[in-house]
């Protein structure tokens, strides 16, 4: 994948996309369902600025750490330049609004607000999350769709 930050710093950002934690999970995971996808994904928007909420990256570093594998799940994730949007108290009226909005639990919530933030397409491989986040006028990348 190569995705050094010189490199990609010298290229003009085509556009944003947030990740949620299944994308990232499956990437890292070359025995994951959706391992294929992802790497097709991430080759596709290579030229574009990859993004992921603090709780996302929180969320997929579990079973790395449960497992004692945190720095190479980190070292992994240098692959790529992954931008990660922290989150502050300003952030939480639109948070609690599109929880109320979706009926999204909180996590994938936080997701759907970074994209509506960002002005960020979603790549998910989560449906209810997809039809949520399409019904927000979010364009959404899933392996159904092969986008």
């Amino acid at each position: 994948m190569g995705r050094n930050l010189a490199a990609r710093s010298a290229r003009r950002m085509a556009g944003v996309v947030v990740l949620d934690a299944g994308v990232v999970i499956g990437y890292l995971n070359a025995k994951d369902s959706h391992h294929a996808w992802v790497l097709d994904l991430l080759q596709r928007h290579i030229d574009d600025q990859l993004v992921v909420s603090a709780l996302t990256h929180a969320e997929y570093l579990v079973v790395p750490t449960r497992d004692s594998r945190t720095g190479d799940a980190l070292m992994k994730l240098l692959d790529f330049d992954l931008d990660v949007e922290q989150l502050d108290e300003r952030a939480a009226v639109g948070l609690a609004r599109v929880r109320v909005e979706t009926q999204l639990r909180m996590p994938d919530a936080i997701v759907v607000h970074t994209a509506l933030m960002r002005k960020a397409s979603l790549a998910t491989t989560d449906r209810v999350l997809a039809d949520a986040a399409r019904r927000l006028g979010i364009v959404v990348h899933t392996p159904a769709n092969g986008e």
